[in-house]
């Protein structure tokens, strides 16, 4: 299956998250693609950083709802 995973962080160092995001998905998929990084300003809530944005594209043999369970464990695994 082929997959669009949208990635973002604006906590620590938001280029070095998105780095270590994409490391943890080459491990389990084959990351085809992967876009340039983009500083979005927050909308709405509280004062906080901007946001780094990227998206990337995916190759995986995992069914939706395993993907998606891999995709909350690497979030759990850096934090959030």
């Amino acid at each position: 299956m082929r997959a669009v995973i949208a990635l973002g962080a604006n906590i620590g160092n938001p280029h070095e998250n998105l780095d270590l995001a994409v490391a943890l998905l080459k491990e389990s998929t084959d990351v085809v693609a992967v876009s340039s990084y983009y500083i979005t300003a927050p909308v709405g809530g509280p004062v906080q950083p901007d946001y780094v944005n990227a998206v990337c594209v995916i190759e995986s043999d995992l069914p939706a709802l395993d993907l998606l369970s891999l995709l909350q464990g690497i979030e759990k695994s850096m934090g959030r």
